[in-house]
């Protein structure tokens, strides 16, 4: 039940893009039954935005407001931000239809400022990523170039050894000559 609400929330998205509007309403119905049933906050939530934007959509003024308040609610309580900023563009739309601009300016306000604070948080986290990613290779270089310099060493050693065995063969073998 819980992939078929799934299912049921993607199928209210397609008909959405299709814009038929019976069906993404019908399906945004079927979702939230489904994820009601499952007892999924974080689906309730999420469905009753998508329903309050297809009644906003048809026309209901009233059952629009309803599901998108509830579903704000619903939002906040769990601290999810995108479906809150959803909400708060539904809510902007909501109120720019009751010709109160006010309110609609705040809720564009909220939602702008929201989108920004998620798009400076992803510009932060990209940030520290990138300087990870600098540090481990500023890391790994610098392991590379003590490996060279140690290889020089083991080489440079080996070379003095092997002149001077060279050089003890040599004297051997002129003492013996000799």
């Amino acid at each position: 039940k819980l992939h078929l609400g799934y299912m049921y929330g993607i199928m209210a998205d397609l008909y959405e893009a299709l814009g038929n509007k019976p069906k993404w309403l019908e399906y945004s119905q079927k979702a939230l039954a489904l994820a009601q049933e499952n007892q999924d906050e974080l689906s309730i939530a999420q469905n009753q935005g998508k329903l309050g934007r297809a009644f906003l959509e048809n026309g209901d003024l009233a059952k629009a407001k309803q599901y998108i308040d509830a579903s704000l609610l619903g939002a906040e309580k769990m601290q999810h931000k995108s479906t809150i900023l959803t909400n708060y563009a539904n809510l902007r739309d909501w109120y720019l239809l009751q010709q109160n601009f006010g309110a609609a300016r705040r809720y564009d306000e909220l939602y702008t400022s929201g989108v920004d604070s998620v798009f400076n948080a992803n510009m932060a986290e990209k940030v520290a990523d990138s300087q990870t990613k600098y540090e481990t290779e500023k890391k790994e270089a610098e392991i590379a170039r003590q490996r060279l310099s140690l290889l020089n060493q083991r080489l440079w050693i080996l070379g003095l050894v092997g002149g001077l065995v060279a050089i003890l063969v040599l004297s051997y073998m002129f003492y013996n000559r000799y």
